[in-house]
């Protein structure tokens, strides 16, 4: 119910996600409790029918989403969008889903186009865990002589090495940490360190206790789910809020005390979620993912889709319980069969899929992504200036810009298309790979050099991801006209002096970083700094109007460094609702349906007041709008450049393009920059 409502986007359930480890807890628990039972009976485990049994209770439902999914995504996306789909369902079908994942560093807790076989991971972690735990257990028990003690004792250093490795991987790769078992196995292993605990009859605690450990266990849960965030270090330390608060009900649980958190959970409703849980874990993901992709390509549907979206997926959970998951579990051609039966069918029914999806990828990412013949390569010149018709000796004569150009909007993807609308993603500034873009736990400074480093004059770029999309434009000029560049740009973090949130947190480490590269740049004054940013930010204070906040904020960093340095703010770029890339992959043939009206994309109230606030504290406005937008609209495809490779960023090629433009305009701004 947590992960479900989690991912409907119910707002007050911020770490829904720790749900699943409610679940490994109690997978762990039930799997070793079985295990153990048999060693402890004198026998052995027999592999062949401990591995059909967990086939037959996992598989079926898993294979019939998977086929639905891959049949969906064939029918209603995009082949760009069906490479990633196609890509993700071999690793799911190979079981690895959660390794696939974790080498593309996918972040779970704020993706914004997930892969519609994410939620495998868990199973991924599960079935691998499964694989594994039978044999280690064996060994262990013959080790210790068949101590039960001794056991114990083994499967506790285990759990204690693996929460170690987590809490070491998650400081240094979050993704790594989140989605591989040897960072997640401890929390199955706290299952099945309950389970000793209760096998054989030997544990008992008074009612009363059990009854508070049960409440408390319980609480643990429900906390976790209710204050953590997508900020959150996660798994982490974290992670042992809910992992410890569901071992203490399962073992506050065991004494069916009257009173106990079981009289709640004991409940009808509350047993019919547990029945069809994962039929429900199963479907509920793609159905939201899905609908999401083909809306938009993002994530911006509204809060009630979701919840819609949401309570759909209950009756379709059980239309799967009931007509795929019991009758395949229940089977007796499958149950009074050899295990082998079972497990030659799963691989089969595997490599058949995994086939499947293998031919998907294929067609997928041989399908053109393009609908038309090359063009020639576009060169973007500076807008001319158009000298002023007052005379030369009046003299506050200012030059005349002309009216903006109309650029022709590109109604089909060309063939050749730079970046292609494959390597749209990835065409990202090099600052992103040398680490010269802090990441958002950072607060050091990085100042890094780019452009002419042995130039005796240099320009400073300050501000967020946005300012990172201008920093090719810059280099290429600060390279071509004798200029160091040095570079302060971090992730989610704007140089505009106002406390943001990030996610849901006030987000402190901007505050530091902003603050540190201020003085930096006081003490060595540039001859310019050039300040980029996003207004689509969360302010800490909510009650003074946003604009007003922004512009002030804005002014007063202004204000800091504008008696050491120029200054000129670089006004924002357009906002798309969704992926410009995705919806051009989905109209090749009718690119012009993806561009956007300018008011749908650009705030011109918000950049009205930031102009103000720029001069009158001594800094100077700088806007590129005319280079990206038409009167009437904001551009996509300009020429043979696809402009954005994702909804608010330009593409490392078109922005190196823009390289002379842009400093044009800054001369433009700053006229006495030297």
């Amino acid at each position: 119910m947590l992960v479900l409502l989690y991912h409907s986007r119910v707002g007050a359930v911020s770490g829904g996600y720790v749900g699943v480890d409610v679940f490994f807890v109690i997978s762990g628990f039930l799997i070793i409790s079985h295990l153990t039972s048999t060693l402890y009976r004198g026998e052995k485990i027999k592999f062949g029918a401990f591995y059909a049994n967990r086939a037959r209770r996992i598989l079926p439902a898993a294979f019939t989403v998977i086929i639905l999914t891959m049949v969906a995504a064939t029918a209603l996306l995009s082949p760009l969008a069906l490479r990633r789909v196609m890509g993700d369902a071999v690793a799911t079908v190979l079981y690895v889903p959660n390794v696939s994942f974790a080498l593309q560093e996918t972040n779970y807790l704020a993706d914004t186009t997930p892969s519609l076989f994410q939620h495998f991971w868990s199973l991924g972690i599960e079935e691998q865990f499964y694989l594994l735990v039978p044999a280690l257990l064996a060994i262990a028990f013959w080790a210790t002589r068949r101590s039960r003690t001794g056991l114990t004792v083994v499967t506790a250093v285990l759990v204690m090495a693996s929460f170690v490795t987590g809490l070491i991987i998650t400081g240094v790769n979050q993704s790594q940490a989140f989605f591989l078992l040897p960072t997640r196995a401890w929390e199955l292993g706290v299952g099945g360190l309950v389970a000793f605990a209760l096998t054989g009859g030997s544990f008992a605690i008074h009612r009363v206790f059990s009854v508070v450990i049960s409440w408390a266990g319980l609480g643990m849960i429900l906390f976790a789910a209710f204050t953590f965030t997508a900020a959150t270090a996660f798994p982490g330390i974290a992670a042992a809020v809910p992992v410890v608060g569901s071992a203490l009900v399962i073992l506050g649980g065991h004494q069916r005390s009257p009173g106990g958190a079981m009289s709640v959970l004991r409940l009808a409703p509350f047993q019919w979620i547990g029945a069809i849980s994962y039929s429900l874990y199963l479907v509920h993901w793609p159905i939201l993912t899905l609908t999401e992709q083909v809306a938009d390509g993002d994530s911006h549907l509204p809060d009630s889709v979701y919840w819609l979206l949401g309570a759909i997926a209950v009756p379709l959970a059980w239309v799967l319980y009931v007509g795929v998951e019991q009758p395949f579990r229940r089977m007796r051609t499958l149950v009074n069969s050899p295990p082998a039966v079972t497990l030659i069918s799963a691989l089969t029914v595997s490599i058949l899929l995994s086939g499947a999806a293998l031919f998907g990828l294929t067609t997928s990412s041989a399908a053109p992504l393009y609908a038309s013949a090359p063009v020639p390569k576009t060169v973007i010149s500076a807008i001319p200036v158009t000298p002023s018709a007052t005379p030369s000796s009046a003299p506050s004569a200012e030059p005349t810009p002309p009216p903006p150009p109309v650029y022709p909007i590109v109604q089909s993807v060309p063939e050749n298309l730079t970046p292609s609308l494959a390597d749209a993603t990835a065409d990202n500034a090099i600052i992103y790979g040398n680490g010269c873009h802090a990441s958002e736990a950072v607060t050091t400074v990085q100042d890094c050099v780019f452009g002419n480093p042995a130039a005796g004059r240099s320009i400073a770029l300050f501000g967020d991801s946005h300012a990172a999309s201008w920093f090719p434009a810059l280099n290429a000029w600060a390279t071509t006209n004798g200029y160091a560049l040095r570079t302060y740009t971090k992730s989610a973090c704007e140089s505009v002096d106002v406390v943001t949130m990030w996610p849901e947190d006030v987000y402190a480490a901007c505050t530091i970083w902003r603050q540190a590269v201020i003085a930096n740049l006081i003490a060595d004054p540039p001859a310019a700094a050039v300040i980029a940013n996003t207004p689509n930010v969360t302010p800490q204070d909510s009650v003074t109007p946003f604009n007003t906040l922004w512009s002030d904020g804005l002014g007063r960093t202004v204000a800091m460094l504008s008696p050491h340095m120029r200054v000129a703010v670089v006004a924002d770029t357009p906002s798309f609702n969704g992926s410009p890339v995705d919806c051009l992959a989905a109209n090749l043939a009718s690119a012009g349906d993806c561009v956007p009206s300018r008011e749908s994309v650009l705030n011109p109230e918000l950049n009205r007041l930031q102009q103000a606030s720029v001069a009158a504290n001594g800094g100077a406005w700088l806007d590129m709008t005319p280079y990206l937008c038409n009167p009437d609209a904001c551009l996509v495809i300009m020429g043979n450049f696809l402009m954005w490779r994702d909804r608010q960023h330009m593409t490392n090629s078109f922005s190196t393009a823009l390289g002379p433009a842009f400093g044009t305009e800054l001369r433009r701004a700053l006229p006495n920059l030297p």
